[in-house]
């Protein structure tokens, strides 16, 4: 039996609709030493059958399934107890990957024996219907790219946006046994990812897209924010404090400033100016037609967005495979294709 090279743990629930795009783009992968672990998150929908019967099809297609609904991050965690590949790529149930990219990473990861390999995506916008536009997202601004980097050490070269999605890279199976998600929660990938960061002794970063990431209408972190959310997000405050505290982690360190800097972690701020707003509304509300007028005002005129300084830069320097219907060349030269900083 041959060794597999890269374990593909997908969660899964209620995708009915995007689920066989995303199946088919990992069953067709241009490599295929690979293992796919689906978790049934106690889908209420078909997503069980089409998992089913997709197993049939492809051995290579295991389906593992949850007695309760646990959330992303304890079906990420279950898998990956199942995964017996060399690498492990996590990928969302309702996206889709390049033809060749796993024998892409998989070749880089090897050829520079690194503990990750870091790539970027294309975003899939969906409207209302089923209309898609692409737009380009490079993931990790400012970072090296075709160069091996030790974060674990060097970790003030490391600045500008990154994602913190684990579906954005692949790690030595090795290496990540050491980590785990939080489970029943929302953002459990944020603290995940920048902790997983912060232990590699070796990441390699290109400038290569291999993840397509369908952004829909209704979606969970494209829903209203909720008191869930609110709470969630201030446990993911708390755990990178709590890590930076405990590793001595200085003000200079890329996760310290990102703990610091990035607007999504400030959530007492967050928190205290909605309870100010939410006041201030119900103040004006009792106000009449005065009060009802200046509430329309401000939604007709919002204040000027600051733009925050780890959002995505756009760059032209980069290698787009076709996803379905036509792979690029898995001997292609994509380490020359790389942005030069």
């Amino acid at each position: 039996m041959e060794s597999i090279k890269i374990s593909i743990i997908i969660p899964v629930y209620n995708v009915e609709k995007y689920l066989s795009e995303c199946l088919d783009s990992c069953i067709n992968q241009t490599m295929r030493e690979i293992e796919i672990i689906c978790v049934d998150d106690c889908s209420t929908d078909s997503s069980g059958k089409i998992l089913q019967n997709y197993a049939r099809m492809d051995s290579r297609v295991k389906v593992i399934m949850h007695e309760t609904n646990k959330k992303q991050g304890a079906a990420r965690n279950t898998g990956l107890k199942y995964a017996t590949g060399e690498y492990v790529w996590f990928i969302d149930s309702d996206d889709y990957i390049a033809l060749e990219a796993c024998q892409l990473l998989y070749d880089t990861a090897t050829k520079k024996s690194v503990d990750m390999v870091c790539f970027n995506g294309i975003n899939v916008v969906m409207d209302s219907g089923s209309t898609k536009k692409l737009a380009y997202s490079e993931y990790y601004t400012d970072w090296p790219k075709n160069r091996i980097l030790n974060p674990a050490e060097n970790y003030e070269s490391l600045c500008g946006y990154f994602s913190v999605s684990p579906c954005h890279y692949i790690t030595r199976r090795t290496f990540l046994a050491q980590f785990s998600f939080r489970e029943g929660c929302y953002y459990e990938d944020t603290d995940f990812t920048l902790i997983l960061f912060a232990s590699a002794k070796s990441v390699f970063c290109i400038a290569y897209t291999a993840y397509y990431r369908r952004i829909t209408p209704g979606s969970t972190m494209q829903s209203p924010m909720t008191a869930q959310k609110k709470n969630d997000r201030q446990k993911v405050s708390v755990a990178l404090r709590s890590y930076i505290e405990k590793n001595n982690i200085q003000k200079d360190h890329f996760l310290y400033r990102f703990y610091k800097n990035n607007s999504t972690l400030k959530q007492k701020a967050f928190s205290e100016q909605s309870i100010f707003f939410e006041k201030m509304c119900n103040m004006l509300q009792k106000w009449g037609r005065l009060g009802r007028f200046i509430l329309k005002l401000e939604s007709k005129n919002p204040p000027p967005r600051q733009k925050n300084r780890y959002e995505p830069q756009r760059s032209n320097k980069c290698f787009h495979p076709r996803p379905i219907g036509g792979a690029a060349s898995a001997n292609s030269n994509f380490y020359a294709l790389g942005a030069k900083r």
